[in-house]
């Protein structure tokens, strides 16, 4: 095998070396053959490593790799703050989940029915809103609105710009947003539930005083 054949991975701590010094190691590199494989390494939701994001313009290097595992932090970032920003929505209703418990659990099978049956959050609202049309109790309808997935998506984009100087590009769909936001949901709601049906019992069985919050 001839020397420029060789084909090498390059690791980059980008901990202990600043990004401008990544032209000279592939000029360097490229003496002895071909990176082919190139990643580099660190904690890409810190500030810090914004410049690594962005690269070099003059050296004209190309960290499609670095932005690959970039986007993979944040997209992980923004799986939790979802989750996370679905739990605050539901707390944020606790008093009028205790008010309409009665019918808690049916709406949330209602809904789970709905859920697997529709592509999207509109339709979504739509079937609920018909269905609840002439209902003095609009549960399921409220807790449909309670959560809306691209306002809640819109907030955590502009969260993570604002914190990390970096903007998250979802690979999700309308349809894949709905979804993955409601899965959350549904299962906040269900251990909402649980809690508030075990809340009960014990005050029932004098376990904890009617005062006592969940």
């Amino acid at each position: 095998m001839e020397l420029n054949d060789k084909k090498f991975a390059v690791l980059v701590d980008a901990d202990n070396i600043s990004h401008r010094k990544i032209k000279d190691i592939l000029d360097e590199i490229a003496n002895y053959g071909t990176p082919t494989i190139k990643r580099i390494y660190g904690d890409f939701t810190n500030p810090k490593f914004a410049a690594w994001k962005e690269g070099d313009k003059s050296a004209n290097v190309a960290l499609d790799d670095s932005e690959e595992i970039v986007q993979k932090l944040l997209l992980a970032e923004f799986g939790r703050r979802m989750q996370g920003t679905v739990r605050t929505c539901v707390k944020e209703k606790t008093k009028f989940y205790e008010q309409n418990k009665n019918g808690l659990n049916a709406a949330i099978a209602k809904l789970r029915g709905i859920y697997r049956d529709v592509p999207d959050y509109q339709e979504m609202l739509s079937q609920v809103e018909g269905i609840e049309k002439d209902d003095k109790n609009k549960l399921c309808t409220e807790i449909v609105r309670n959560v809306n997935p691209d306002q809640i998506k819109k907030m955590i984009e502009q969260e993570m710009l604002e914190e990390y100087g970096m903007r998250v590009v979802l690979p999700w769909s309308d349809s894949q947003l709905y979804k993955q936001t409601y899965r959350a949901y549904i299962t906040e709601l269900k251990y909402f539930v649980k809690k508030l049906e075990d809340h009960s019992r014990k005050v029932q069985e004098g376990g904890e005083g009617n005062g006592r919050k969940l």
